[in-house]
C-alpha cells in the first residue's frame, strides 16, 4: 500500500524515487527507469508521497 503511513522501503522522496525506478522484483514491481525520465520518477514518487495518509489514491485523480 503506497497512501498509507508505513513504508517497507523507505518513505522519503529518495527512497519512492529509488524503488520507482528500481523496482522491487521479489514482489512482482519492474523498474520503471527505462519507461520513465527521472523527471517523470520525480513526479510519481512526488505524487505518491502527497497520498501519504489519505487512504487510498483514485484512479480517477492519476493524469
Amino acid at each position: 500500500m503506497l497512501t498509507d503511513e508505513e513504508w517497507i522501503h523507505g518513505g522519503t522522496i529518495g527512497d519512492v524515487f529509488k524503488t520507482i525506478r528500481d523496482g522491487v522484483p521479489e514482489k512482482g514491481m519492474i523498474a520503471w527507469e527505462q519507461q520513465l525520465s527521472p523527471e517523470n520518477i520525480q513526479q510519481v514518487a512526488s505524487y505518491i508521497l502527497q497520498m501519504e495518509g489519505e487512504g487510498s489514491a483514485p484512479l480517477s485523480s492519476i493524469e
